[in-house]
């Protein structure tokens, strides 16, 4: 849920790692909308509320430089922040999500 109102939506990032959000209505989703974009060396490897704010950022890896990050999501937008420590990442694989629920 990536605008904090309790419906599931997807998450699709295209050859260009363009990061694009189709919103849910809740019986079918909006047309995709562009939130942002991520490296070619970049992973998304989970989704959940880190800040609180009510939207799902999107954590991911760096296979380049083998720590984390995540995108904060105002509702709106995705908006690239480092964690504040970083980490071994062997592999990092998955691309697209819905919910809390991840496909490759």
């Amino acid at each position: 849920d990536f605008n904090g109102d309790g419906k599931d939506d997807l998450l699709v990032i295209n050859s260009l790692r363009d990061v694009y959000v189709k919103l849910s209505t809740g019986d079918s989703m909006e047309a995709p909308v562009r939130w942002g974009s991520i490296g070619t060396n970049i992973r998304i490897i989970g989704v959940g509320d880190r800040d609180g704010n009510g939207a799902d950022d999107l954590i991911y890896a760096s296979l380049a430089s083998r720590v984390w990050g995540y995108l904060q999501s105002d509702k709106t937008t995705f908006t690239p922040l480092p964690l504040s420590y970083s980490v071994y990442i062997p592999h990092a694989g998955a691309e697209y999500f819905i919910g809390e629920a991840i496909f490759s």
